[in-house]
């Protein structure tokens, strides 16, 4: 199946909810094309669990600001700023949890 294809199956699945679906799928993606990748990215900011996979989401945040800098998309750029920005706070919302790199954060202000 074509990369694009397996992102509109992705799409649909996480339309109807199917996101551990949609999760295999997008793992299962390997692209060097940045758009695709970029896809990739944003449905993962939708399937990973936004307490238990923080570091996962922060990760595809922070490759998605590297990737959209080197396209020129600003305007995506500063999505994937603005969910990092919320992930980076997640641990803080819940009761003190804590991650690597929220308490590497913490130190530094």
């Amino acid at each position: 199946m074509a990369k694009t294809k397996e992102l509109d199956k992705v799409h649909v699945l996480i339309a109807e909810g199917k996101h551990p679906e949609a999760r295999k799928i997008l793992e299962a993606i390997t692209t060097q094309d940045p758009k695709i990748r970029l896809d990739v990215l944003l449905a993962f900011l939708v399937v990973l669990d936004h307490v238990t996979e923080n570091d996962k989401l922060l990760e595809a945040a922070t490759e998605g600001i590297e990737i959209t800098t080197k396209l020129g998309n600003d305007e995506v750029r500063s999505y994937f700023m603005a969910r990092k920005s919320i992930f980076l706070l997640t641990p803080a919302l819940f009761n003190g949890a804590s991650t690597k790199k929220f308490d590497a954060f913490r130190e530094r202000i």
